[in-house]
């Protein structure tokens, strides 16, 4: 927020790794633009990787209408494949909620003084 403007909105979600839920923040503009995926906690054994900001790099500037397919335009981490699939079709689950419910969102917040 900035004064009664709605800078964005974040969402914290769990995915499930190989045996543990990997719990990761997504942070978008009002338009819905990623502007930042953070692992919260990290709770397998293997596959770390997934936490390295060069590999979280890849969903920054990232919309609704843009393919986040694991593999392909998301690269897979060798040695941690289950997590960095995971991370990205949970980014994408929640990218897609985010724009199903976009229109009940809040633009502005009234501040009573």
């Amino acid at each position: 927020m900035a004064d009664s403007t709605v800078l964005g909105f974040a969402v914290i979600d769990n995915v499930r790794g190989k045996d543990q839920l990997i719990t990761y923040l997504i942070a978008v503009t009002p338009r819905l633009v990623i502007k930042n995926v953070e692992i919260l906690a990290y709770r397998e054994s293997y596959g770390g990787e997934v936490r390295n900001s060069s590999w979280l790099g890849q969903f920054i500037d990232k919309g609704p209408g843009d393919e986040l397919r694991p593999g392909r335009e998301i690269r897979m981490i060798t040695g941690a494949t289950i997590s960095s699939r995971a991370v990205t079709l949970g980014v994408k689950r929640m990218l897609s909620l985010l724009h199903v419910i976009h229109s009940k969102l809040p633009r502005t917040i009234r501040v009573h003084r």
